[in-house]
């Protein structure tokens, strides 16, 4: 015998979020759940009294009395009333004794049912009804809400590998060896998925987690997000990802999101689909050095005039604007899928954050692009310092503006 096993964790960040877990293979099981109302006696579950009311069914006994106590290996002590059955049917109240782990449940049951409000678990399964068997002992069903997920997955429906995949996309299955099946992703997500949701993979691969998530938004019309992390890892040189132009593992599954959505769009067009507009873009980031440069407070006193006069400009040579507005936001307590808007105002070109609370100016500025930004009135206007060009009276004068209008203002 062979051992072939591949286990899978999945994490989730609140599992209080999660909708009831099922899977294909119980759904025949939908329906009831039947259980014992006892246990045996233990420290975590003492020992008390209650009262089962008259009215409660017993199982395949029609007339049956019982005294003292009820059960065999655990036993419920009478404490009260008769417990006897006429016609199937408890004919008064009787008060057991014994271990309840349901105790505050069966109460509110017994306590809810004449005036027709339903008593509920925590997971929200109602009590149906509380009976007992034919030796005495209380049980209870309860509607199910939530299933146990199967530890296996039907291997006949999610393949070992999705090279497949991989084949249809590039016209070869060689440029990424091993990958994990797109189907075995849906899978997983469909269990705990809500609509809302941002499915993350650290290691992203040649980006199975966006193919699935991509189809899967389609299947069910849903708009679940994905955020994929994979490091910079290069390709060996003599693979045939390699000779495809893909020098590392991040570019492949950069280029198969893209493959993706072209594939999604064209399949949309030939049947014309009228559903909810599926949103089929992304965003590409790269963790880097700050655009700015860094205060060393670690150096010598003899270079402390070195280091001033570095700072006269604060941005490092090779950074780019763009770079600059989403490191800004980001510091500035923003994510990644804040809308952002690119206006021109009176020939200088600002950016538009989060419709309108922010605006930035990273290239430069003057009196009129000043004067259009305070009509505006966002909340906070960032710009650099260096686009006043030393004018100490237009910085001024562009503070005390927006002051007055009561807009933030800050330089970089």
């Amino acid at each position: 015998m062979v051992k072939n096993h591949e286990y899978i964790l999945a994490y989730g960040r609140n599992a209080e979020l999660v909708e009831s877990v099922y899977g294909d293979n119980f759904l025949n099981e939908m329906g009831e759940i039947e259980h014992y109302c006892y246990n045996a006696p233990n420290p975590g579950n003492p020992p008390c009294e209650i009262t089962f009311k008259a009215g409660c069914k017993i199982e395949n006994v029609e007339n049956k009395e019982f005294n003292d106590s009820v059960g065999d290996e655990v036993k419920l002590k009478i404490i009260s009333g008769k417990m006897k059955f006429k016609n199937g049917i408890l004919i008064e109240d009787v008060t057991l004794r014994g271990s309840f782990p349901y105790r505050n449940q069966i109460e509110d049951y017994f306590k809810n049912k004449p005036i027709g409000i339903p008593t509920l678990d925590y997971k929200g399964q109602e009590w149906i009804e509380i009976f007992f068997n034919s030796k005495g002992l209380p049980r209870y069903r309860k509607s199910r809400n939530t299933l146990i997920i199967s530890s296996l997955i039907d291997d006949s429906k999610i393949p070992n590998y999705g090279s497949d995949d991989i084949k249809e996309l590039f016209g070869k299955k060689e440029i990424f060896e091993f990958p994990k099946p797109k189907e075995l992703i849906e899978h997983l997500c469909k269990y705990f998925i809500t609509g809302s949701d941002i499915i993350l993979d650290f290691f992203a691969g040649s980006g199975t987690t966006a193919h699935a998530i991509l189809d899967l938004n389609g299947k069910i019309n849903k708009q679940i997000k994905f955020i994929c992390v994979q490091m910079p890892e290069k390709c060996d040189e003599d693979s045939e990802a390699f000779k495809a132009g893909y020098k590392t593992i991040a570019e492949i599954g950069k280029e198969r999101i893209r493959r993706v959505i072209k594939k999604i769009k064209e399949e949309e067009k030939q049947l014309k689909l009228e559903k909810k507009e599926i949103d089929l873009g992304f965003k590409v980031f790269k963790l880097r050095n700050s655009n700015f440069k860094i205060w060393r407070s670690d150096i010598k006193e003899s270079d402390l005039p070195k280091q001033l006069d570095a700072f006269e400009k604060p941005i490092k040579p090779e950074s780019q604007i763009t770079n600059m507005m989403w490191e800004i936001l980001l510091k500035s307590g923003y994510d990644l899928n804040t809308k952002i808007e690119e206006k021109k105002l009176n020939g200088v070109e600002v950016f538009s954050v989060a419709d309108g609370e922010i605006f930035l100016a990273l290239s430069k500025i003057n009196e009129k692009a000043l004067t259009e930004i305070t009509k505006l009135r966002p909340k906070k206007f960032i710009c650099l310092d260096s686009l006043f060009s030393g004018n100490d009276q237009l910085k001024t004068n562009t503070a005390l503006q927006l002051k007055d209008a009561g807009i933030d203002f800050k330089t970089i």
